[in-house]
C-alpha cells in the first residue's frame, strides 16, 4: 500500500526535535499536553539529525529518549497512526536491539522484542480503555493495522 499525503489521513504532526531529545526533561517529554489526545491519528517525527546517517531508531539517544517515553507513559502508541509506515521507526526505537537493514535491503529486527513492547503497550492501553479515555474499538484498529504493516496478518 502507497502512503497518502499525511493531510489525507487528518493527522496531527508531532515534532521532537533534537534539542528536546539531548535535554531529557522527564517533566517535558511530550512537546505539549495537548498531544495526549487525538488517539491514534498521531504522526511523530524527528528533527535535527538531519546530518546523521544512521535512521532515528538506530540513533542511541533517539532511542534512549523514546524509551524513557514510554516507560513513563505507557499506552501511547495507541496515540500514533498506523495506517501508513511513518511511524515504525518510532516503534522500532522502543526495540532493545536497533533494527538493522539486511543486504537485500529489508529490515530485520527481532520479533520476540517486537512482541514484548507491543505486549507492555497493550496492557496499558486495556488500562486507558477502562478508564474510557480510549475505545477498545480503536485499539483493534491499531493492532490490526500495525499487524498489517509488519506484514502479520
Amino acid at each position: 500500500m502507497a502512503d497518502k499525503p499525511f493531510m489525507e489521513y487528518g493527522l496531527v504532526v508531532v515534532e521532537f526535535d533534537k534539542e528536546m531529545i539531548d535535554s531529557k526533561s522527564e517533566s517535558e517529554l511530550f512537546p505539549s499536553q495537548e498531544i495526549l489526545m487525538n488517539f491514534g491519528d498521531q504522526l511523530w517525527t524527528v528533527s535535527g539529525y538531519d546530518d546523521v546517517p544512521e535512521e532515528i531508531y538506530q540513533i542511541p539517544e533517539v532511542r534512549e529518549y523514546f524509551q524513557s517515553l514510554h516507560r513513563a507513559y505507557p499506552g501511547w502508541l495507541a496515540l500514533l497512526n498506523f495506517e501508513t509506515h511513518n511511524n515504525l521507526g518510532i516503534l522500532f526505537c522502543l526495540l532493545p536491539t536497533a533494527p538493522q537493514r539486511a543486504p537485500d535491503g529489508r529490515l530485520r529486527f527481532n520479533m520476540a522484542e517486537l512482541d514484548q513492547v507491543l505486549n507492555f503497550d497493550v496492557r496499558a492501553c486495556s488500562r486507558l480503555v477502562d478508564a474510557g479515555l480510549v475505545s477498545r474499538e480503536l485499539i483493534s484498529r491499531q493492532c490490526y493495522n500495525l499487524r498489517q504493516l509488519l506484514g502479520l496478518n
